[in-house]
């Protein structure tokens, strides 16, 4: 494309933004980096989101802050993305002052904000935090987000709610769902089910007119 003179546009260079990435290439990511800027595209939305979400997934977490800075007005794409990537590179406390800053600056959370916030929540020492987030999606109307339910229900089981006996809730969100008539997914069905299991509160049966055994919840 260079050598036919033909001049990239802000998709062109997000797809080779996403191609260094997936191929853990940060030399070449710099160099597509320096050509964007010189192109004049510093501030284009769609290079610095792919450009951070780049440095996020290959580590340089602060590479990808310096994009971030830059941007005069970052869209929640841009939020989402480093709020995450800080969160996965075990700084959760700097993820959490992005999350409030973004909160801040009136950005309105998704789900892809408290999932990236959720899966950091490993222990019970956070687990204060979680529940404002859990909070927060029931008042944004995001609890019936498969995504989000999954986090929150492996949240209370990771920080002790199932070995202290109180499963319920534990459960609470996924009952909540089926009495809804929300069709949870797989990972969602799994993680309730593992919960269960940390209990041994199980209640082994068979499913009316079959003989298969199933589990009362």
């Amino acid at each position: 494309m260079l050598e036919a003179d033909i001049r990239p546009d802000n998709y062109t260079y997000a797809c080779v933004i996403r191609a260094c990435s997936d191929n853990f290439d940060f030399g070449m990511l710099r160099l597509v980096h320096g050509s964007y800027v010189s192109a004049g595209l510093g501030q284009d939305p769609i290079c610095c989101s792919a450009l951070v979400s780049a440095y996020s997934k290959l580590g340089f977490v602060h590479e990808a802050c310096r994009v971030f800075n830059g941007i005069a007005e970052p869209d929640l794409v841009l939020w989402n993305s480093l709020i995450s990537a800080y969160v996965c590179s075990s700084m959760w406390d700097i993820g959490y002052q992005m999350f409030s800053a973004m909160r801040h600056s009136g950005k309105k959370p998704d789900g892809f904000t408290l999932a990236g916030l959720l899966v950091g929540i490993a222990d019970s020492s956070l687990l204060s935090i979680g529940q404002g987030l859990h909070g927060l999606s029931q008042k944004s109307g995001l609890d019936y987000d498969s995504h989000v339910g999954s986090l929150l229900v492996s949240m209370y089981s990771r920080s002790g709610y199932s070995q202290c006996g109180e499963y319920q809730k534990v459960l609470l969100y996924f009952r909540k769902l089926i009495m809804d008539r929300k069709k949870p997914d797989s990972v969602l069905i799994a993680t309730v089910l593992a919960s269960i299991a940390q209990t041994a509160n199980v209640v082994p049966g068979c499913e009316p007119g079959r003989m298969s055994p199933y589990v009362y919840v």
